[in-house]
């Protein structure tokens, strides 16, 4: 029952529809999809606007059916769409012969036979998002990224060590964690994170904590909207010394930090370049944040075109260079699938927890959900102390674990633990 977002800017919707919707919602609460259509009437809404409710997700709440029970054939070649149509006509024009009959006060409410909505295969999660994308022109039950949020979250520094000692000092009512003393090792931590939860009280903050950029964790880590504006910081911290030649500079700066994105390839062309037989490739990757373009010349189109495809998830490894007259560049070094960001950069789970909270049921749980998910990376537990401020460090000498979605899922669900990856 929330409007969520205004159904004027849907693709195919126009100010007449949203004004006939939006004047029967105000008289109450759709009850279910058919209530919709006996309340709506077929000459305001018809195919083309029906089915861009449906892809924008407009009917998610209204009812049961997902959108592909709306849209896709049935057993009669049919659209539910199509029949929800025709059943709304008929039950407007036997509402008005009932309205019109001399004998209307005897007459009982008007009952036409409901239909059933065949059940049907569920779209794609990435079908799905591209049509609701296609229909609003953005991402709006959920992002693509979320099937790799656990991976995304890592890489951007929102699982390290730090970040997560760090919320634990802020839910400290008054002492808090001395965390020099917990042999952090401060190369690796970072300083600030993704609030996946931001609220839009938050967003004037947030703009003026992202004025200065910082890459963020391990892997240095960019939001794709910062990668652009990070070129003033490259250029600023690379001010050459008279004597050096263009050619030491530029040696200087490929000897420099590599620094990582990740998100969804949403464009990928390829052009030829302006030598014979060259290859120019161009890749725009999307993430929570934004989007953002990158060049290939010709031997890196070569080394890393078989990374690289539209609605692949990734992680590009990047670093900038800087022309002979001062102009900034991003180079991508690496292409990596984001899937499989803990094989290859992952050593160990740590999994926080204060020791009033260990029970004898927190003992199971690892035993049997987590520790038969057998692999290659540590397991250690950080038991604190409230009440001295201390930390025990377990590790786990004789098991070893593989991080992946459904041990961190499981972890999370549970909602006792902190968890951080080194």
């Amino acid at each position: 029952g929330q409007i969520r977002f205004g159904l004027g800017a849907i693709k195919g919707i126009g100010e007449g529809p949203s004004e006939a919707i939006d004047q029967e919602r105000q008289k109450g609460k759709f009850k279910d999809v058919f209530d919709f259509f006996e309340r709506v009437s077929s000459s305001q809404v018809n195919k083309r606007v029906v089915e861009g409710l449906v892809m924008a997700g407009a009917f998610d709440e209204l009812d049961t059916y997902h959108r592909a029970q709306y849209l896709e054939p049935d057993s009669s070649g049919k659209t539910a769409v199509e029949k929800l149509l025709r059943y709304g006509q008929n039950y407007n024009e036997s509402k008005s012969s009932v309205e019109n009959s001399l004998f209307a006060d005897m007459m009982e409410e008007v009952q036409i036979e409901r239909f059933k909505i065949e059940p049907q295969p569920e779209w794609s999660n990435m079908y799905k998002l591209n049509k609701e994308k296609e229909t609003i022109g953005f991402y709006l039950s959920a992002h693509p990224i979320d099937e790799f949020k656990y991976q995304y979250k890592y890489m951007q520094g929102s699982l390290s060590k730090r970040s997560i000692i760090e919320k634990e000092k802020k839910n400290e009512p008054e002492e808090h964690l001395d965390v020099a003393g917990a042999g952090m090792d401060a190369d690796i931590l970072e300083d600030e994170n993704i609030d996946f939860g931001m609220d839009a009280e938050s967003e004037e903050m947030v703009e003026e904590t992202t004025k200065k950029i910082e890459p963020r964790g391990f892997h240095n880590f960019l939001n794709l909207d910062e990668v652009e504006n990070y070129k003033s910081t490259i250029i600023a911290n690379n001010v050459p010394e008279t004597n050096l030649s263009w050619k030491d500079r530029q040696n200087n700066m490929n000897k420099g930090k590599e620094y990582t994105v990740a998100g969804m390839i949403t464009e990928y062309t390829v052009r030829d370049g302006k030598r014979g037989g060259e290859k120019v490739a161009f890749l725009t990757l999307e993430d929570y944040a934004g989007s953002c373009s990158f060049r290939l010349g010709d031997r890196d189109y070569m080394r890393l075109k078989d990374k690289i495809a539209p609605q692949r998830f990734v992680i590009l490894k990047i670093k900038y260079s800087v022309s002979h007259d001062g102009r900034c560049f991003v180079n991508v070094n690496d292409v990596l699938e984001l899937r499989d960001a803990f094989d290859k950069f992952a050593k160990s789970l740590t999994v926080v927890m204060p020791v009033q909270d260990l029970k004898k049921e927190d003992i199971e749980f690892f035993r049997n959900e987590i520790l038969t998910n057998k692999g290659e990376h540590k397991l250690s537990f950080y038991i604190k102390n409230p009440e001295d401020n201390s930390i025990i460090e377990l590790v786990s000498m004789q098991h070893k674990i593989r991080i992946d979605d459904n041990v961190l899922k499981m972890i999370h669900k549970v909602g006792r633990y902190d968890v951080f990856l080194n």
